[in-house]
């Protein structure tokens, strides 16, 4: 019998052993990763637990805790295998909490949690977490001077432009989606395929008016998801003085807080900033010096002043800029002017 079963064997070409050679090895290395016998019976009902994780939407490099729980058996008492990219990291009974990182950007983690109830019934769960980001940038559309280097703040009543931009998707951004919520709320008409910036007004009446902003970007079959959020605030309005030299023009390097003459006369700016952008030709400018209104003389953020001779002493220059169209928009600054 041995000796026919020997026989047998050596019959069988060398192709099949080498695919019954690659079939064997390649259960051992699926059975590296589940410890799930193949012979076991299974029932795989995703109602039965779920993986709970804080945080909730995890970023590269990220310390994660995942818990498996559930209500319908003691999970404490079930025999728990945490699986994270095809490597075991814990297990044994009632192991129902797991810390690890997500790992590099660009970079999928695969989290599986195999759980075996007292009963026997073999439960598992599979998280991926894709590892994309996605960046959020504001603008504000309000004034700046040509000479600002620093971001136009956002005011009340004053327009804000977010956009997102998603890295590591493997796909282009226009072929995402993106779900835009303010407060909370979702902003149907803004998300959808490709619309990666939303716009928003800040309330008028509200100085102090914070907006939440949020967006969820995922692939069209959603396997790869990331999420950003941003918290708006309303500034304020500021208005700056600067002198307006009629050789070289507006002396932008120094704003001026107190101005002490030798010479009789000098043009002043006075230079708005953050209002909204839509404004720009509506603000009114009102001059006044110790308190009594005085023309400009020149145009309406440039005033002339001319001292007679002989005078000295000081005195307050008041400039008042409004926004006629938003009257709550207004702001006023003064100079204390020193004639030597």
């Amino acid at each position: 019998m041995l000796l026919l079963l020997i026989m047998e064997k050596k019959k069988i070409k060398k192709g099949k052993i080498a695919i019954l050679g690659f079939v064997f090895l390649a259960a051992i290395f699926l059975a590296a990763g589940n410890p799930f016998q193949a012979n076991s019976q299974s029932l795989f009902n995703p109602a039965d637990f779920f993986i709970k994780t804080s945080p909730e939407s995890a970023g590269p490099d990220t310390e994660v805790v995942a818990e498996a729980v559930s209500f319908n058996f003691d999970i404490n008492r079930a025999y728990i295998t945490w699986v994270l990219n095809n490597k075991t990291m814990i297990k044994g009974k009632g192991e129902k909490i797991l810390k690890f990182s997500t790992g590099q950007a660009g970079k999928s983690a695969v989290l599986t949690a195999f759980v075996t109830a007292e009963d026997g019934t073999q439960l598992q769960k599979t998280l991926t977490f894709s590892n994309a980001e996605v960046d959020l940038l504001w603008q504000a559309q309000t004034l700046t001077p040509v000479w600002y280097r620093g971001k136009a703040l956002a005011t009340p009543g004053s327009k804000i432009r977010i956009s997102a931009f998603p890295r590591f998707f493997n796909t282009s951004p226009e072929n995402l989606i993106y779900q835009w919520k303010r407060n909370y709320e979702p902003q149907i008409s803004s998300s959808g395929l490709g619309k990666r910036s939303i716009e928003i007004t800040l309330p008028l009446d509200d100085p102090y008016a914070r907006e939440k902003i949020e967006v969820e970007v995922s692939n069209l079959v959603k396997t790869i998801s990331a999420k950003k959020s941003i918290q708006m605030e309303a500034g304020g309005f500021k208005l700056l003085f600067y002198e307006n030299n009629p050789l070289e023009g507006i002396r932008f390097q120094q704003a001026l807080n107190n101005l002490v003459l030798k010479q009789d006369n000098i043009e002043l700016k006075a230079e708005p900033y953050f209002f909204a952008t839509e404004d720009k030709d509506n603000l009114s400018y009102e001059w006044t010096i110790n308190r009594e209104k005085v023309a400009p003389q020149i145009i309406g953020n440039i005033f002339s002043l001319n001292i007679a001779p002989g005078i000295t002493g000081s005195f307050s220059l008041e400039a008042n800029i409004k926004n006629p169209r938003k009257i709550i928009q207004f702001i006023q600054k003064s100079l204390t002017v020193t004639k030597e």
